[in-house]
């Protein structure tokens, strides 16, 4: 059950991605890209045209050679002009595509850590399903850890014990104290009436 639940969540995550990324950039690279690759290249081949004739002009000998070239030179020039603002629109319509680019980036950002999170409480309901068919922790028999020198102490924070062997905490609840023996850097021995636990450190302060 778990594994089809999994396998619906990347099955949508996966939809997603293809409509909101994968998608709308194909359809960028093989429409508007294409275009501008191909008048751009025709812009090229223009600008090469043009050359042409500025050398036609540059070479021409009589005065009649000299004027058929300067006419193909004015044709070329209003061609690639032509061809360079048609171009330049194109391109320019690049910066709308960007920013639409980047919406679809972030959407599936979004989507992706949408799906992490739900995967995440999959595995944590089945790991809480798996704890319920466990058997119960038993009942540790040795002898409870002797006791050293006795202190009040002050919860700064409350703490939910972790085990059976921890005592759970409530702000500001004054307890005994007492060092485990052998000490422990992260744990105190804590007593409550006639209950005890070990506490972390960190959650109390020694006030006397």
């Amino acid at each position: 059950q778990t594994e089809q639940k999994l396998g619906l969540l990347e099955k949508e995550f996966i939809r997603s991605g293809n409509d909101g990324l994968v998608t709308p950039l194909q359809r960028f690279l093989d429409g508007e890209m294409k275009n501008i690759l191909r008048e751009r290249k025709v812009l090229e081949n223009k600008r090469l045209d043009l050359d042409s004739c500025k050398n036609k002009v540059k070479k021409a000998r009589n005065m009649q050679d000299q004027q058929q070239a300067e006419n193909e030179l004015r044709l070329s020039q209003a061609e690639f002009d032509r061809q360079a603002e048609i171009t330049k629109l194109l391109m320019e319509g690049l910066s709308q595509s960007r920013t639409n680019h980047l919406r679809h980036l972030k959407a599936f950002v979004s989507s992706q850590a949408e799906y992490y999170a739900q995967t995440h409480m999959v595995m944590q309901e089945l790991s809480r399903d798996l704890d319920s068919y466990l058997p119960p922790s038993p009942t540790s028999t040795s002898p409870s850890p002797p006791l050293t020198t006795l202190r009040r102490g002050q919860a700064v924070l409350d703490y939910d014990g972790e085990s059976q062997e921890e005592l759970s905490l409530m702000v500001h609840e004054v307890l005994n104290i007492y060092e485990l023996d052998p000490p422990d850097t992260d744990f105190l021995l804590a007593e409550r009436e006639n209950r005890k636990g070990k506490v972390p450190r960190a959650y109390i302060r020694i006030i006397s």
